[in-house]
């Protein structure tokens, strides 16, 4: 019976985003219009990277081209967050025009239905221009990756996203409490900033704790230390539980909360 519902589950999802990408071809300008956008911050991003190495000859021993690589990742693994659970963040507006209470009545679990209800087409876009970049700071460092770093990065970039999906999740659970007007997503998600550098810069307790119980540091510092080796740095074991709790009490927490929605959508 699990495995007949994990099929349908399956098909349900690939329906719902071939409806999205089909609905994404009707505005083939957002396209070019995203692209521009996201080089436009990413120069932003990186004209300050610029403008503080002429000022200084390194952060925590990692120099202009190591942080950019960073930038890279974190970047680069937010985008691949906000494919897969960039949705989340619409939940208080399908509370408000009422299209919650048509995905309650779908016979598709609501976290997943959550997550699958539309497709942005810009991270897409910050998916090839990080790449991109991902590759030219390789390139400048003069580093290649081999299959078992590549991979190391990969698992510990997916763990990363899990958590980061995972708070987002509990995050959002909190505008049932709230009458559907607080929820401290935005905040959380400010924290992120922190992943855009090496930790070595923080204070002793704030790198335990974003090495452990806030283990942000997977999105982007933990795998770009990883092709680099830059800090003697080893992540725990424990981390990885830590996150698969993460991630299944999140679920259990908006299940749960959503019980008080009482359908004040219009």
């Amino acid at each position: 019976m699990g495995v007949k519902k994990v099929l349908y589950n399956i098909r349900i999802v690939f329906a719902l985003v071939k409806y999205n990408f089909k609905n994404l071809t009707n505005y083939r300008k957002d396209f070019l219009i995203g692209l521009f956008m996201v080089i436009i911050n990413m120069a932003i991003s990186l004209s300050y990277i610029e403008i503080l190495y002429n000022n200084i000859t390194n952060i925590a021993n990692w120099s202009k081209y190591e942080i950019m690589l960073i930038y890279a990742i974190a970047s680069l693994n937010m985008s691949i967050y906000s494919i897969l659970y960039g949705n989340y963040r619409n939940l208080k507006r399908y509370i408000f025009n009422g299209e919650l209470e048509m995905m309650l009545t779908k016979p598709l679990d609501i976290v997943l239905h959550l997550r699958m209800r539309e497709v942005s087409i810009q991270p897409l876009v910050n998916i090839i221009v990080y790449i991109t970049l991902f590759f030219f700071c390789l390139k400048e460092l003069n580093k290649s990756i081999t299959f078992i770093i590549l991979l190391k990065m990969v698992g510990l970039s997916i763990l990363g996203v899990l958590f980061i999906a995972s708070i987002a999740l509990t995050s959002l659970s909190v505008l049932f409490y709230t009458r559907y007007t607080y929820t401290p997503y935005d905040s959380i998600m400010t924290t992120l900033d922190l992943t855009n550098y090496p930790i070595n810069i923080f204070p002793e307790v704030v790198k335990n704790m974003v090495m452990t119980v806030f283990p942000i540091v997977l999105i982007g510092y933990l795998p770009a230390n990883t092709i680099l080796l830059k800090d003697n740095v080893v992540i725990n074991n424990i981390v990885i539980i830590i996150i698969l709790i993460y991630y299944f009490i999140s679920k259990l927490i908006f299940k749960t909360s959503i019980k008080r929605y009482d359908g004040l959508g219009n």
